[in-house]
């Protein structure tokens, strides 16, 4: 006499579909968490291309000098990197060694009133995205650019890795790395502008922003993080 055949799983049977079953939710996890830092770190591409936008269209609409300072190595809490923007009043020069309130002499983390104008806006990176990669996107980027790419800031080259874009009444950038005549980054290597560059080790994405001179246009692209060799 034949037993009757019982139905379910074995326990090995048991075991293959846990185990299938713990592999697709640490994909589903991991895919989030990758698809959360992606608009983490688009949502902070738009926030530097915003600001700096606007602070060329407040030199055009105000006619006075307005200054995008950059600090990519400043921390703020849980965040590594601060912007900050500066409205410079009539006939101050914030470039001046001598002034009361200098580039130079600006401190990222303190914003109280200052002798010569004023702070109107600021940025934090959220915490996971920063300046990067040390090297920028090199000399592999995808497609030709006369602006270098070969630094996560390529004015940022103070004391301090502190760096400025001035836009002037015309919307015309200078790029700075401190006070005084020395501290004008108007060479051939910056004829055509500079690049800021963000990045999200977790989602493996990189955005860049180019600033392009004469004209002081904005633009973003987006590229994978280049591999090390």
């Amino acid at each position: 006499m034949r037993r009757p055949r019982t139905s379910g799983l074995t326990l090995i049977e048991m075991m293959v579909v846990l185990a299938v079953i713990l592999i697709v939710a640490a994909a589903a996890g991991f895919g989030y968490a990758s698809q959360r830092e992606r608009q983490r770190l688009l949502g902070a591409a738009v926030d530097l291309h915003a600001l700096v936008h606007s602070a060329r269209q407040t030199a055009l609409a105000t006619g006075r000098q307005i200054v995008v300072m950059v600090f990519p190595d400043t921390v703020v809490g849980t965040s590594v990197g601060r912007l900050l923007v500066w409205e410079q009043d009539q006939d101050f020069d914030f470039f001046d060694d001598a002034a009361p309130t200098s580039f130079e002499s600006f401190n990222p983390i303190s914003t109280p009133p200052y002798a010569g104008g004023e702070v109107l806006a600021t940025l934090e990176l959220p915490a996971g995205i920063t300046f990067g990669p040390p090297t920028g996107y090199g000399g592999t980027a995808p497609l030709p650019s006369p602006i270098p790419l070969e630094s996560d800031c390529t004015f940022c080259l103070g004391a301090d890795r502190r760096g400025a874009i001035a836009f002037d009444s015309a919307g015309t950038p200078t790029f700075h790395m401190g006070n005084g005549a020395g501290g004008v980054l108007n060479d051939d290597v910056f004829a055509f502008g500079v690049s800021l560059s963000l990045m999200s080790a977790e989602a493996r994405e990189m955005k860049v922003l180019l600033v392009t001179a004469p004209t002081g246009g904005v633009q973003t692209l987006s590229f994978e993080l280049p591999v090390a060799p």
